[in-house]
Parts: structure tokens; C-alpha cells; sequence
């Protein structure tokens, strides 16, 4: 899996257009309010490493501060388990039942904090 590269124009155009549509406010803030820090950055929701899109369309990102964006996972966590949404198909070559058993259920732990 390559690291997402956020320096590309398609990143920075998709993250401008974040920014303006998010009123250049963190959304978990506006939702539940609290102190924000200055930095803002665009979030994938489904991140690029679970599968998620480098360049999503612009319903697939949102603003949120440094502050907030822990809580951002924290919310993602909760609802996933409330919902027992299915984890992404895994990205590795597993020679074994056990391996591909062990890798999801670390990448669950991961995810959902089980």
C-alpha cells in the first residue's frame, strides 16, 4: 500500500474546496462545540489506508481541528461498533486461515477499540 501523498494539486484542490464548503470551521465543533486549535485539516471518513479513496468526491471528507480530531475517531469508533459494520476487505496476501483470521481481528481492534 502506497502512503497517501497530500502535496499533489488534486489533494489541494479537493482540501480548498473542503475548507470553503466547512466555512473554514471544524465540523466536529460546530456539531458539538469546545475550543478548536488554529490548524485545520481535511479528513478522509474512510481513510485511504481502510481502503478509502485518495481523492474522494466532496461528501467523502470534512473539516476538523488538531483538537477534535481524536474525537472524530472516537465518534467513527463508537458508531462502527453500534452499527457492527463490516471491515474493508484486507490489502494482504495471507497464505493461511489463521494469518487472514489474526489480521482482522487486529485491524478490529484498531478500528473499533475491542
Amino acid at each position: 500500500m502506497e502512503t497517501p501523498d497530500y502535496s499533489t494539486p488534486e489533494w489541494r484542490d479537493l482540501r480548498e474546496r473542503a475548507l470553503a464548503r466547512d466555512g473554514h470551521r471544524c465540523t466536529v465543533a460546530r456539531l458539538l462545540g469546545g475550543d478548536c486549535t488554529e490548524r485545520l485539516d481535511v479528513h478522509h471518513l474512510i481513510p485511504v489506508e481502510e481502503g478509502g479513496p485518495m481523492y474522494p468526491d466532496l461528501d467523502g471528507v470534512l473539516t476538523t481541528c488538531s483538537a477534535h480530531h481524536r474525537t472524530l475517531h472516537a465518534l467513527r469508533r463508537f458508531v462502527l461498533r453500534r452499527q457492527r459494520i463490516e471491515l474493508p476487505p484486507c490489502r494482504h496476501q495471507h497464505r493461511y486461515d489463521i494469518a487472514r483470521q489474526e489480521c482482522r481481528e487486529r485491524r478490529l481492534r484498531q478500528l473499533v477499540g475491542v
